[in-house]
């Protein structure tokens, strides 16, 4: 268990801030470009769903499994925890946009405003940049559902200290998003400087953003944690674990969030370098 975290929070980590950094493409004359948007597709859900039901599959029929038996069981269960997370992953592009509308919606600050919108414009590249801080928050969860049910070990404390990794490496993919996006937005955020806008609001928003896509994400990577650990525990898991199951998931849940504010103030050094180069252009 352990190192299977270790592999997929490590491995995730790399191909995220790579895949991040391909949307990107700097010339020596300072000419940008960005590859296509892409938004929310119903393949996403297709994913999601098919392993939700494979999990389900494996739960309910145990041992008696039509296919190899308790063995063709372990087999669709793995297979479906791998569709989940991958779905997962990508079906947060759903959720991150219509988190976002609703933001905007409500938004009460002109900062908040701006973040809504500005996520909703490309809610797949923030999937994409948060896709290991969901994993390490689903993980972290199901951890905690796991401790409350056994009791905490050693084991249980290499896998938070795993996870406490997982986070550091996700902040790759949260710094090359960053980048990206001031990189994108540069022009427009010089323009709104030289409107008279503190780069302090300029440096909210993107604080707002990071809330406004982690947030909901997080939140759902907790809840799912929890859920396929208790689902899996059925038959012997206690009444009396779930309060510490649920403390558990709003804790990985805030970290999760906290990771990406933390990146996000991180990032203001990388506006006043955007703001400049905006003014120069």
């Amino acid at each position: 268990m352990i190192t299977v975290v270790v592999a997929l929070v490590t491995l995730g980590g790399v191909l995220s801030g790579a895949r991040a950094g391909r949307h990107v493409v700097t010339s020596p004359l300072g000419v940008t470009r960005r590859a296509r948007v892409r938004g929310p597709r119903v393949l996403d859900l297709v994913l999601f769903a098919a392993g939700v039901g494979l999990l389900v599959l494996g739960l309910s029929v145990k041992g008696r499994f039509p296919v190899a038996g308790k063995y063709g069981t372990a087999t669709a269960m793995a297979a479906g925890l791998v569709l989940l997370l991958i779905g997962a992953t990508l079906a947060a592009t759903w959720l991150i946009r219509a988190y976002a509308r609703r933001a905007g919606r409500r938004a009460r600050s002109p900062e908040t405003l701006l973040a809504a919108r500005l996520v909703e414009a490309d809610p797949r590249a923030w999937a994409r940049a948060l896709s290991v801080v969901s994993l390490t928050v689903f993980f972290g969860a199901g951890a905690g559902a796991q401790q409350a049910a056994a009791g905490y070990s050693q084991g249980h404390a290499l896998v938070d200290v795993a996870l406490l990794l997982a986070l550091v490496t996700s902040s790759i993919a949260l710094v090359v998003h960053q980048a990206e996006e001031l990189i994108d937005h540069r022009r427009s955020f010089a323009a709104l400087a030289a409107a008279g806008v503190p780069e302090r609001a300029l440096g909210g928003v993107l604080v707002r953003q990071a809330v406004v896509a982690a947030l909901p994400v997080c939140v759902v990577a907790a809840v799912s944690g929890v859920a396929v650990v208790v689902l899996s525990l059925a038959s012997v898991y206690r009444v009396e674990s779930l309060p510490w199951a649920l403390t558990r998931a709003v804790l990985m849940a805030g970290v999760g969030v906290l990771a990406a504010v933390v990146v996000a103030l991180a990032a203001r050094s990388l506006l006043r370098g955007a703001l400049r180069s905006g003014t120069r252009t």
